[in-house]
């Protein structure tokens, strides 16, 4: 009986022992990865107030400047099928070539406008935490707006995936402001002009071109 106490202690004790080595490496090395997402955030934010603060830059430029940031940074493999919802598989491969140009002009025009409003301000990042084994990380921060007296949450969902020499590369699928993911809202705007439409994809593809324009006039103002 005495044996199998001091066995039973043991057992426990070695469970113990291999669980705090295992998930001592499990959250260094989620650490690590979480170290690297938030020092990436840090960097396109440094670079966003960088090209949109700079006022000898013309409007023009900077919005030439940041479609290649955006099509550098944003993961336009997953996200535009994902602003489609359940009509993702609608288009023809002409009309889908035509959205991806289009969503890339339309995101770089509504982005440029809306990230102005904000480069005077401070934004912090706070933390971070790894999901679907690392695949996934949500960067976790603040903005510190001249008009509130208590910041707004600024959240960034990223993809992250290995390259050949072991290193993390990051991709953001989405940005979530004030505890709205920004992707999903526009998503359902998306998916309400095609049903709204009789499933017209065309109807879409107007309304972008249609938004476009009306940023360009708005701009040009």
């Amino acid at each position: 009986m005495h044996y199998t106490h001091v066995m039973k202690q043991k057992l426990r004790s070695c469970v113990f022992l291999v669980s705090a080595i295992v998930f001592g490496l499990v959250a260094t090395h989620a650490y690590a990865e979480d170290a690297a997402a938030e020092k990436y955030v840090e960097g396109l934010i440094a670079t966003a107030i960088q090209v949109l603060s700079d006022a000898e830059t013309s409007d023009e430029r900077k919005q030439a400047i940041f479609e290649d940031f955006l099509i550098e940074n944003v993961d336009m493999k997953r996200l535009p099928a994902f602003l489609l919802g359940q009509y993702a598989r609608l288009p023809t491969d002409e009309e889908k070539a035509d959205y991806l140009n289009l969503l890339q002009e339309f995101m770089t025009r509504i982005y440029v406008v809306r990230l102005q409003e904000y480069t005077d301000d401070t934004i912090v990042i706070t933390g971070s935490r790894s999901r679907k084994e690392g695949r996934e990380v949500v960067v976790t921060g603040t903005i510190q707006l001249p008009d509130r007296a208590q910041p707004l949450s600024l959240d960034w969902w990223l993809l992250r995936r290995e390259q050949d020499d072991g290193s993390p590369e990051f991709r953001v699928f989405d940005v979530r402001v004030a505890g709205i993911w920004l992707a999903q809202e526009q998503r359902s705007g998306f998916v309400s002009v095609i049903r709204n439409n009789q499933g017209s994809f065309d109807a879409l593809l107007q309304h972008l071109r249609k938004q476009i324009d009306s940023q360009a006039t708005a701009s040009a103002q």
